[in-house]
């Protein structure tokens, strides 16, 4: 029993220390590894939405979001819910950021029409909102 513990305790460290560190790490003279990727996407024509673009903003985080959920849910550890609201939270301000950025692109009035179709992390129900 206490060696689960001992180990979710080690597993809940790494997973909020590594990506500190692997932030840390990408973060060198030139700034943000994000910031190059922004700054060439400003340079560019608006991307083809397609995929799972076509219905969420940023699904590579939403499938975090539902692995963390998953996690919770397949270990009946439902403690662990705790953590997966911390990492939506971190990753719904990465978005945010990100889409501050995004706005402010020489695509930002397209940026605007492709916000008001698609949910960020969820589908958009059409009706509901």
């Amino acid at each position: 029993m206490w060696w689960g513990i001992v180990g979710a305790l080690a597993h809940l460290s790494c997973i909020c220390t590594f990506p500190l560190w692997a932030e840390k790490t990408a973060l060198g003279p030139c700034g943000s590894a994000l910031l190059l990727l922004l700054a060439a996407v400003a340079r560019a024509p608006f991307p083809r939405v397609a995929g799972p673009y076509r219905w969420v903003r940023h699904p590579i985080y939403a499938s975090y979001m539902l692995a963390w959920l998953a996690g919770a849910a397949a270990s009946g550890q439902f403690w662990l819910l705790i953590h997966a609201a911390y990492m939506y939270a971190l990753y719904a301000e990465a978005a945010r950021l990100e889409e501050v950025r995004l706005l402010r692109s020489p695509h930002g009035l397209e940026y605007v029409a492709y916000r008001q179709r698609t949910g960020a992390f969820f589908p958009l129900v059409m009706g509901l909102c």
